[in-house]
Formats: C-alpha cells, sequence, structure tokens
C-alpha cells in the first residue's frame, strides 16, 4: 500500500494531519506528514495565524464560507476555476460538496 507525503511547514501538521486528512477521509496509516521549520523571526506570528485558521477550518471543514472561502477565491486570481474537476472526474463530487459534515460519498482512498 502507498503511503501519500504532505510537505509544508511544520507549524502547519495539526491542520493538516487532522482536519484536512479527516474532511477528505483519506485513512491516517497512509499518511505522512513532513514539516520545514519556519523562520525564527516569523515563527510567532505564523503560530498566532494558524490557531485562527484552523479554527476556522474546524467550523468550516471544506473552506466553503466567510474568509477561507475568499482566501480560496484569491487563490485563483484569473477566476478560472480548479482544474481538478476535470481531470480527476473520480474526486469531482469532493471538490464540489460543502458542509459541515464530512463528505459521504465514495472516494477512490476509501474503497
Amino acid at each position: 500500500m502507498h503511503r501519500n507525503d504532505v510537505v509544508s511547514y511544520d507549524f502547519k501538521e495539526k491542520r493538516f494531519a487532522h482536519l484536512h486528512r479527516s474532511a477528505i477521509g483519506f485513512p491516517e496509516s497512509r499518511f505522512f506528514y513532513a514539516g520545514t521549520p519556519a523562520t525564527s523571526n516569523s515563527k510567532a506570528a505564523a503560530l498566532r495565524g494558524e490557531e485562527l485558521v484552523r479554527t476556522q477550518f474546524q467550523k468550516d471543514p471544506y473552506g466553503c464560507q466567510g474568509s477561507l472561502y475568499h482566501k480560496k477565491l484569491k487563490r485563483d486570481p484569473f477566476h478560472r476555476s480548479i482544474p481538478y474537476p476535470n481531470g480527476c472526474p473520480e474526486i469531482e463530487g469532493l471538490f464540489k460538496y460543502c458542509g459541515p459534515n464530512p463528505y459521504s460519498d465514495a472516494l477512490p482512498w476509501t474503497q
């Protein structure tokens, strides 16, 4: 069985390993997080910001409302939309899903 690696800043590990992973129903046994350290002069501010973002994702796991939604829109400044639903039809429903409850349709890693 393959494992999947996520690489990001070390202070984001709790969010990715618990909130995002569980929101998509990805098995914990196949998930590996490799954290890289933030610079010491920016770490305190980053930790404060991360705490706020984690709280927001706890209430809105798929980032469909408020500042999480607006942040998602800013990642697509030319309004081209995310290419994944077209390129990966197996998880199209997940990309379009919004709601406070876990996504319940079958996903490739849950079968």
